[in-house]
C-alpha cells in the first residue's frame, strides 16, 4: 500500500512538474538560433526567465543544417529567436524568405543582432520596415553614456520610449551596438521602443567625422524597435545583444547623475512578452446591432431608425481572456464615406456601446470599428446591412417642408370656388338700345 502510495505521489510530481503552460495566447514552441553556443551562457537569464514562463526552447546556431522552421507544410514552432550576426542565412535551411513566411503565417520574431550585421539581418530589417547602418558602426553619444566607457562613448545608456505604456517606471537601460532607422515612421505599424537622445549619432569608431557625415543622427538612431503586421504577427528589431546580456542585466546605470540598477532585465521581459504575445493582445468576442426601442436585430434597416451598437474585446492578461478598456475606440457607420463616427463608451463588461440615429441616406452601408492602438493587436470588424427608404404609408400624413404647397393647392381650389360663384351668379345688364 506504502509503495503504489508513493508511486502515486511521484507520477502526480512528475506531469506538475512538466506541465508548465505557456502565457502566450499564440503557442509555447521557441526556435533559438544564436550565433554561437557560448551566447547560450552569456544570456543564461534571458533565456531562463523565457523557460520560467513556460516556453519551450529549442537552441541551435546559425551552422546547425538541421534546424528548420516547418515541416510537411506545418510550422514547427510559434516564435522565432534569432541572435545572430554576420551570416548570409539564419541556418542552412533558414533562409530570409522562410523566416519572412513565418512572419506571414501570423508568427512573432525577436531579432537581435551587432556591428557585423550581415546580408541575412540587413534583408530581414529592410522587410520588416527598418533600415540598419553599415557594418561596424556603433551608436555612439559623449553625453548619454555609462562612466566605465571613458575612452568611445558606445556604451550608451538610454530612457526606454515614453509613449508605449509598457515600458512605464522602467529604469534606464544599457545599449551597445549598431543603429537603425525606421523607413517609414507614419505607416502606423512600426513602434520605436528605444532611441538614441538628441545627441546621439552612428559613426565608424576608428574614421574622423569631416567629409563624410553620419547618416543616423539624433533620436532617428532607433536602438530597440517593434513591428505590428498588418495580421497580428510581431517583431522586434535590436542592434545590440549584450542588451540581453547576464552582464548587462546586472551593470548599474548611471543617467543624470543618478545611479540605478539598470532596467535591461525588466526591458528584455517585456519586449519578449510583447513579441511572444504575453501582453498586448486583443480579440473581439461579440458584435450586436438591433432597434434601440425593440432590440431586435433585422434583416435591414429604414433611415432615421434609432439604432444600437454593441462590440466586446477582451484582452489577454498572461492567464486568461478579461475585459478590455479603453475610451478611444471609434465606430463608423460607412457608405463610401462614413456618415456617422462616434467614439464608444465602454463598461466593466469590456463591452463598448453606442446609440444613434441613421441618417437619411439609404443604400447598403457598413458598420465597421478599425481599432490600431500602437502596442495592441489591430481589431477590425465590418457588418454589412441595407438602409432602405419610408414605404408610402410609412410618411407623415402632412410633412412640414410641404405646408407652402399645401397652402398654395388650397387656395386655388378656393379660387376657383369663388370664381365659380362669381361667374354663374353675377352677370351684366343688357344695354338698351338706342333708338
Amino acid at each position: 500500500m506504502k509503495n503504489y502510495l508513493l508511486l502515486s505521489l511521484v507520477v502526480i510530481f512528475f506531469f506538475a512538474s512538466c506541465y508548465v503552460e505557456a502565457h502566450s495566447a499564440s503557442g509555447d514552441r521557441v526556435l533559438v538560433v544564436l550565433k554561437d553556443s557560448s551566447l547560450k551562457s552569456t544570456h543564461s537569464r534571458f533565456f531562463k526567465s523565457l523557460q520560467a514562463r513556460g516556453f519551450k526552447l529549442t537552441f541551435g546556431t546559425s551552422k546547425d543544417s538541421s534546424l528548420v522552421l516547418s515541416k510537411y507544410g506545418e510550422f514547427l514552432y510559434d516564435h522565432l529567436v534569432l541572435f545572430v550576426s554576420g551570416v548570409d542565412d539564419f541556418a542552412p535551411k533558414i533562409s530570409v524568405a522562410s523566416v519572412v513566411e513565418f512572419i506571414d503565417e501570423g508568427k512573432n520574431v525577436l531579432l537581435a543582432t551587432d556591428t557585423e550585421v550581415g546580408d541575412a539581418v540587413r534583408n530581414l530589417g529592410e522587410e520588416l520596415g527598418v533600415e540598419f547602418d553599415e557594418e561596424e558602426t556603433n551608436v555612439i553619444d559623449h553625453f548619454n553614456y555609462h562612466p566605465s566607457d571613458t575612452l568611445d562613448h558606445t556604451l550608451l545608456v538610454a530612457t526606454p520610449a515614453k509613449n508605449v505604456t509598457l515600458f512605464a517606471g522602467v529604469q534606464p537601460v544599457l545599449f551597445r551596438g549598431v543603429g537603425h532607422t525606421l523607413s517609414n515612421e507614419n505607416n502606423g505599424l512600426n513602434i520605436p521602443f528605444l532611441h538614441g537622445a538628441s545627441t546621439a549619432y552612428s559613426f565608424f569608431l576608428d574614421k574622423p567625422v569631416g567629409k563624410r557625415a553620419p547618416k543616423i543622427l539624433g533620436s532617428k538612431s532607433q536602438l530597440v524597435s517593434a513591428l505590428q503586421a498588418r495580421n497580428n504577427a510581431r517583431a522586434v528589431i535590436s542592434g545590440s545583444l549584450e542588451l540581453f546580456s547576464d552582464k548587462f542585466f546586472s551593470t548599474d546605470a548611471v543617467l543624470a547623475g543618478k545611479k540605478s540598477k539598470s532596467g535591461n532585465e525588466q526591458f528584455a521581459q517585456i519586449v519578449s512578452g510583447w513579441v511572444f504575445q504575453e501582453k498586448g493582445v486583443l480579440k473581439v468576442d461579440r458584435v450586436y446591432h438591433a432597434h434601440a426601442a425593440t432590440g431586435e436585430t433585422p434583416s435591414f434597416y429604414t433611415i432615421k431608425d434609432e439604432v444600437t451598437y454593441s462590440i466586446r474585446i477582451l484582452e489577454w492578461n498572461g492567464e486568461k481572456w478579461a475585459p478590455f478598456s479603453a475610451n478611444d475606440v471609434q465606430y463608423e457607420f460607412t457608405r463610401l464615406d462614413p456618415y456617422v463616427r462616434l467614439y464608444l463608451t465602454p463598461d466593466s463588461e469590456g463591452n463598448f456601446n453606442t446609440t444613434y440615429i441613421l441618417p437619411d441616406v439609404y443604400g447598403v452601408f457598413s458598420m465597421i470599428v478599425d481599432y490600431a492602438r500602437p502596442g495592441y493587436t489591430f481589431i477590425s470588424t465590418k457588418d454589412v446591412i441595407p438602409v432602405r427608404p419610408f414605404r408610402h404609408n410609412q410618411y407623415e400624413r402632412f410633412i412640414i417642408a410641404a405646408y407652402p404647397y399645401y397652402a398654395s393647392s388650397f387656395s386655388m381650389l378656393v379660387g376657383i370656388f369663388v370664381f365659380s360663384l362669381y361667374f354663374l351668379y353675377t352677370r351684366e345688364d343688357p344695354k338698351k338700345k338706342k333708338d
